[in-house]
This record gives C-alpha cells, structure tokens and sequence, in this order.
C-alpha cells in the first residue's frame, strides 16, 4: 500500500515536476536569446547571492514542518502559527543581511535593484511555502499542479518584457509578480480545501521547531558551499559568460534529476511514518525500490549526456563552447551522485540522522572551496567541475557507508546492474549515430533503454502500475 499511495503522489509531483523543469529550461532560452551567455551569467549571479543568504531566511524548515503538520496531529494551528512566527523573524533576519552585504561590499552595484528585487521575491515565496509543506505533509500533491501554471505566465511575461525592453531588471519584476499570484493562489487553496487556520500561538511548539531546525540550516549552509559558492567563484575569477554556461548545465541535471526528485520527495512522508511506527521491515524494501527506481532514470539519462555533451554545447550555446566539453562531462557524472545522494538523503532524513549528512556535506563544502580556489583559476570551468565532482563523492561516500553499517546493506549492485547493462549498450548505440539531430537521439535513445531493459526481465510491472493510474485517471 505504501508503495501505490507513493507512486499517486509522485505522479502528481512527476507532471508537475516535468512541465516546470521544461518551462524553466524555456525561460533559461529566452534568456540566452535575448541576453546572450553574459546576461545568463548576471541572472544566475543574483540568484546565487540571494540563494546564499536565503538559507537563513528558509531556516530550514520543510522537513521539520512536514513532520509536524500529520494529518494525525490534532495541533495543527499551533504548527502552523508558530511556522508562520518564525518565517516572520527569518524575513526580518534576512532583509538585515541582504542591505549589510550590500552596504558594507559595495562592489555589487549593478546588481543592487536584481538583488533587492529577487530577495522580497524570495520572502513571499517562503510565506507561500506554508502551504505548500501543508500539501505535502497531508500528501495531497495534486495541488502542486498549480505551480507550472504560474511558470509558464513567468515564461511568457518574461519573453514579452526582455523582447520589448532587454532589461534584466524586468525579468526580475517578472518574478516578483509571479510570486505575488502563486502567495494568494495557495491560500486561497488552503482556505479552501484543507483544515481552517486559526492563529494559536504556543511558544513550546516554537521553540520545539527552532531546535529541530537549526540542523537543516546548517545543511543548506552546506549545500550553498556548492551551487551557490561555485557561481560566485566563477563570477569573482572567470567571465558572466562562463557562469551562463554554468547555470545552463545545471539546468539540464535538474531536468533529468527531476523524475528521481518526485519518487524522494512523494516517498518521504511515508518513510517518515514508518520510521515512526518502528516498522523496519517495511521501511527498507521502500527504500531500495526508490533507489533503484532513481537510477533507473538517472544511468540512461546522465550516460547520454555525457556521449552527447559535445552536441548539446555546441547546439545551445555555440561553437565557441565546444572547449569545454570535458567539463560537461564531469558536470554531468557529478549528476549522477547526486541522484544517488538525494535517496540516501532522504532516509537519513527519514531515521532523524540529519548530522551524518550535515557532517559530510560540510566537510565536502569546505573541500569544495579549497579546489575551486586551487584550480578555478588556472583551469576556469574545468577545475570548478573537477572541484565539484571530487568533493560530492565524498558526501556521498560518508552518507552510504553510514547507511551500510548502521541500518541496511543497500545491495547497489544487485540493485543496478541490469540498468548499468542497458544503459552502456544504449550509450554505444547512440555514439555510433551521434551525427543524428539531437532531437532524434534523445528518443532513439529512451526505446533502445526501454527495450533492453524489458528484455531482462525489468520494468514489466511498473508499466502496468503505471497504466493502471493512466486508465483510473481517464475514467474519472
């Protein structure tokens, strides 16, 4: 049951998932269009900047707020007030940062408008995010459905701003509109469909949501010593174009993590309960079928990327990219370690073990910087890939090890190989005919995986279980 009630809302969070990734790859486009790799370097620029302080401002609170809002816990509004208390001082706190970095740096001149104008975007969007933890946390992510609405009015004000006036300042507008409507769309939602929020203050659930918090800060403090550090090393010692490419990388593992992403993100409240109940013995399959269900995407998916890496930078970004086909390519292997970390993750989660991963991913983050300032500057976007690449294994290595000794063998070879097979026969196949429209590979190249992997035996069920959910659907 656990598994079906899994891939309901994973489904749900799949179609949401995909059309906002392919919508936000749109907009990535448009961008490089009209602003070209430099414009993209600037606006990932901002986004870096204000992700980076933005930790404070999350506080760390989806997890801890998904665990608290049960379905079964009748403190409901005490949860939520105190939530909402607490987003209150996290704002205030990060508005404080915001104008100290800006007043005391004074290098970020041009950037000054992106920066406040995306920071106040950041702040509605964490107040909106109330509800949408209160969607996840009663399983109910049909509701989510509403966010690639919202994408494609971000994507096509965007188009319609930069086409008339080229000014990044008005894309960043456009975010702060699109974040307005998605606050109000979800209350409304919220008012609507689930319990009444009724502000009730109590000071112990606060101080209870402060302390399971602060681990998950210092998480995201770790996290940023990645994506965030990474683009602001690449602004400091290479070009905005450099950082555009980047960003557009980034973009593609996003897209292709996304489907893993849906499985975790549908599987987590289920794994938490059980973890709760003390039920082990139904927590590990669940586990390992989110693990292999993951790789069964992300092997095809990144071992595709990296035959094709040559053809994609050269497609989108222009010839004078093709240098840098290597460090795509360790990109993109870096891709695949954190499709493995984000379900390890997740169960470290899941067991309440936040600081082995918080433990690996400072260390790691502190790697991190070490290597980007050792090679970045004699290597540019190939020692930002190398730095990466090296220093997310070790997270990975710690958090596996972990899992391996103190809670289950995770078995990823029996897990995987079948997969691994299918996905180097189908990496042979799709270089053999590389010269084809890129277009035309990618497909080519799902049915040769899909083939093989029904040959060995794999998958057979899982297309009925998914056909199942198609026919209900459709019958409703």
């Amino acid at each position: 049951m656990e598994i079906k009630k899994i891939f309901a809302n994973a489904n749900y969070h799949l179609i949401s998932n995909i059309l906002n990734k392919l919508l936000y790859l749109g907009l990535i486009l448009t961008i490089l269009r009209f602003l070209g790799s430099g414009g993209l370097g600037k606006f990932s620029f901002v986004f870096a900047f204000v992700g980076f302080l933005g930790v404070f401002l999350q506080f760390g609170m989806f997890t801890p707020s998904i665990r608290a809002l049960s379905p079964k816990d009748k403190n409901f509004n005490g949860y939520v007030s105190s939530i909402l208390v607490l987003k209150v001082f996290t704002s205030l706190t990060f508005c404080f940062l915001v104008l100290l970095v800006l007043k005391v740096s004074g290098s970020y001149g041009q950037f000054t408008w992106g920066i406040l104008i995306i920071g106040l975007s950041s702040i509605i969007s964490n107040f909106a995010n109330i509800f949408s933890t209160i969607y996840v946390a009663y399983q109910k992510m049909v509701y989510l459905l509403i966010n690639p609405l919202l994408t494609l009015v971000l994507l096509i004000s965007a188009y319609a701003l930069l086409s008339s006036s080229g000014s990044i300042n008005a894309l960043f507008l456009a975010f702060l509109g699109v974040s307005i409507m998605r606050f109000i769309v979800l209350f409304l939602i919220t008012m609507k469909r689930f319990p009444k929020i009724v502000f009730s203050f109590d000071f112990k659930k606060c101080t209870s949501l402060t302390k399971s918090s602060y681990l998950f800060v210092l998480i995201g403090l770790g996290t940023a010593l990645f994506y965030n550090v990474d683009i602001l090393f690449l602004t400091k010692l290479t070009s905005f174009k450099i950082v555009g490419l980047y960003e557009f990388t980034l973009r593609i593992i996003n897209f292709v993590v996304m489907i893993p992403g849906s499985l975790v993100f549908a599987a987590f409240p289920s794994m938490t309960l059980l973890y709760t109940v003390k039920k082990k013995a139904k927590l590990v399959p669940v586990f390992r079928k989110i693990l292999k269900y993951s790789l069964y995407v992300a092997l095809p998916g990144f071992a595709g990327l990296v035959i094709l890496s040559k053809k994609i930078i050269t497609q989108f970004m222009g010839p004078s990219f093709a240098q840098y086909d290597l460090a795509l390519k360790l990109f993109f292997i870096y891709g695949l370690l954190l499709t493995l970390h984000m379900v390890i993750r997740s169960l470290l989660y899941a067991l309440k073990k936040e600081k082995v991963n918080l433990y690996a991913l400072l260390m790691a983050g502190a790697l991190n910087i070490v290597l980007n300032l050792m090679l970045i500057p004699r290597y540019g976007l190939l020692g930002c890939a190398f730095a990466t690449l090296v220093s997310y294994a070790v997270v990975v290595l710690m958090n596996f090890v972990y899992i391996s000794r103190t809670f289950c063998k995770i078995g990823l070879i029996k897990l995987t190989y079948k997969s691994v097979f299918a996905s180097v026969l189908m990496g042979i196949m799709v270089f053999l005919v590389r010269d084809v429209n890129l277009f035309l590979l990618i497909p080519v190249g799902i049915v040769i995986y899909l083939t093989v992997m029904l040959a060995l035996g794999e998958l057979r069920d899982e297309f009925e279980l998914l056909w199942g959910y198609v026919t209900d659907f459709l019958s409703r």
